[in-house]
């Protein structure tokens, strides 16, 4: 049976890769070409009096080396900086660039009378009086906003809907709410079905 020396065929590891140093067949360095970090191995023993004899310059590997580890440009890039509770959303192309978007609502305290936005949430404080939030006019389907009670006076002074013109839960008349410490969320669908009431 064959025997096979292990320590003829192993790599070595050299580090990052210096200038004017003798490396041997596979020694294998790390170096950077065009702003990409790759590891190479050589195949072919290179001189310390050899100058120049780099990896790969612009992405091709010199006769002495082989590419083992190729690196890639970062798909990300810089990073957008968003504000709390935001995300980072893909624009779905090949390219896979990156925005600042938000998976939560955004929540404002609201004690008078509102025009809502889609995407917002809304602590609704009717302490002090009733009062009317009025939903967005040209909404689209999935449209989403939050309202919450604030201090649990809804039923004493009323929070009213008003539809805008679109249907609130199929019905065209505005909605009234009167039961306390109630939160809810609305989402458009269509004309028919309009502003859907969940929660």
């Amino acid at each position: 049976m064959a025997k096979i020396d292990l320590g003829k065929i192993n790599f070595v590891f050299r580090g990052t890769w210096a200038a004017l140093t003798s490396y041997t067949e596979r020694d294998v360095v790390v170096y950077m070409d065009s702003n990409i970090i790759s590891t190479y191995v050589c195949i072919t023993a290179v001189g310390s009096s050899t100058v120049g004899d780099i990896p790969s310059v612009a992405g091709v590997a010199d006769a002495n080396w082989a590419y083992m580890a190729k690196g890639v440009t970062d798909a990300l890039g810089a990073m957008p900086q968003g504000a709390k509770g935001g995300a980072l959303v893909s624009d779905g192309a090949s390219s896979q660039t990156f925005t600042v978007g938000n998976t939560y609502p955004a929540w404002t305290d609201a004690a008078t009378a509102t025009n809502a936005l889609n995407g917002k949430a809304y602590f609704c404080d009717t302490s002090a009086a009733a009062w009317t939030m009025t939903l967005p006019a040209a909404p689209t389907a999935g449209d989403t906003i939050w309202i919450v009670d604030a201090k649990g006076t809804f039923a004493t002074n009323n929070l009213t809907l008003a539809g805008n013109g679109k249907n609130i839960h199929r019905q065209s008349a505005d909605v009234t709410m009167n039961i306390s410490d109630v939160s809810k969320m609305l989402i458009y669908h269509n004309a028919t079905n309009g502003w859907i009431i969940t929660g």
